[in-house]
């Protein structure tokens, strides 16, 4: 073990003992060379290095050493930075406290805390006034770089953070972690913090770099806005429209594999929200095709045309987070066939969301996506065709459910 990590892992140990100040921590972390050298101490030792007295005080080196050894554990697995008092990035004026923590943990821009900050902080139980005073105050100084400092309470703390209005990008299956940060951070708290995220079926890896989950798990999350655009432009569409809102948390689904752009106008507006569109009237067999998967979709509806002579319905659902109930309903009159195709998993997903609401109707349901599983590795093509994710499969579906 090195010199920097036999410190590293002693500041480590000293951030855990509660009965020793800044002042004595320093002391301990400049005459000692390692966690080891802790552990071997007794409080009469300790003591004597620092220059006082311990009456109440309970020892322990190597249990201390033992927590240590745990907190080092959750660092690296939650990708947690330790800034130590002293160092660039802790916060000047915290330094100034009388007993300024010997060592912070971080997630996330650790520079933000040595810029300009400005804390908002106050009840639970706020006003309609205050909440707006707290969100306006948080938006303005977050807008002009200044850093939005709260707590984690519900209350005007939530709306300082919805202020601040958080933007976040990463692979889904990275995402999928941060679920209670999700639920209790962002959707309990109506935080329209904006996240994007990329996972898809197409591009499937190894079983540990998954995001087939994201619209099971994210789209369930009350007060949760899920977006699923199907080109580059409605990409853009949904994130100008997603910073400019302010009632929710919202997760856009980067589209994957090749660019694909609009042929025309796209949808700037998502206020309304699980509003689907109908971009191709037909009739007895209707196909939603969500996001990426739209283009599956379109050739779904060529290959009904071609091979059983059916004018499908197509519709674009753009919301992966709730159901259309009246575009279901009038569906429902002169569809006998339903069919549904995401990019995720099928347990738990839209598409069986729409089965259930559909469920005492006359329709018949088709879910595609692929069956929950660890994928390893898998050949693409092959999942799609077993997934029956391809047009022709589709069709040969329908046509046996509608008995032709």
């Amino acid at each position: 073990m090195g010199v920097e990590r036999e410190k590293y892992f002693l500041s480590l140990c000293l951030a855990g003992v509660s009965f020793l100040t800044l002042r004595e921590k320093n002391i301990l972390l400049k005459k000692l060379d390692s966690a080891a050298a802790l552990a071997l101490l007794s409080i009469d030792d300790i003591a004597t290095l620092v220059g006082r007295t311990f009456r109440a005080a309970v020892w322990n080196g190597p249990s201390y050493v033992r927590e240590a050894e745990k907190a080092e554990r959750i660092i690296k697995a939650f990708g947690i930075e330790t800034i130590l008092n002293g160092e660039a990035l802790y916060p000047a004026l915290l330094s100034e406290a009388e007993n300024a923590p010997f060592m912070l943990f971080c997630r996330g821009n650790a520079s933000c805390l040595s810029g300009e900050t400005v804390s908002v902080v106050g009840t639970r139980r706020m006003t309609r006034e205050g909440k707006e005073a707290a969100f306006s105050f948080a938006r303005d100084a977050a807008r002009a770089g200044v850093t939005v400092v709260s707590g984690l309470a519900y209350g005007i703390d939530g709306a300082a953070h919805a202020g601040a209005h958080v933007v976040w990008g990463s692979s889904a299956t990275f995402i999928q972690r941060t679920y209670d940060q999700l639920t209790q951070d962002l959707a309990l708290n109506q935080n329209p913090a904006v996240i994007v995220g990329s996972g898809s079926i197409r591009g499937l890896m190894a079983a540990t770099h998954q995001g087939l989950s994201s619209i099971s798990m994210i789209a369930n999350i009350p007060n949760m806005v899920y977006l699923a655009p199907s080109n580059a432009e409605e990409y853009i569409a949904m994130l100008d429209w997603a910073l400019e809102q302010d009632k929710h948390p919202v997760y856009i689904a980067i589209p994957s594999g090749p660019v694909v752009h609009a042929e025309g106008p796209v949808r700037t507006n998502f206020d309304e929200l699980n509003t689907y569109e109908v971009t191709r009237q037909g009739s007895k067999v209707a196909v939603l095709a969500l996001g990426d998967f739209y283009d599956l979709g379109e050739k779904t509806v060529e290959a009904l045309s071609s091979t059983l002579g059916i004018e499908a319905t197509l519709v674009k659902p753009y919301f992966a987070s709730g159901v259309d109930q009246n575009l279901l309903d009038n569906l429902v009159k002169d569809h006998d066939v339903i069919v549904t195709i995401e990019d995720g998993i099928i347990e738990g997903g839209w598409g069986q969301n729409i089965a259930s609401y559909l469920g005492t109707s006359p329709a018949r349901v088709l879910n595609y996506g692929v069956k929950k599983a660890f994928y390893d590795r898998v050949n693409i093509a092959d999942l799609m065709r077993e997934s029956h994710l391809e047009p022709e499969l589709i069709a040969a579906d329908v046509k046996q459910v509608l008995g032709l």
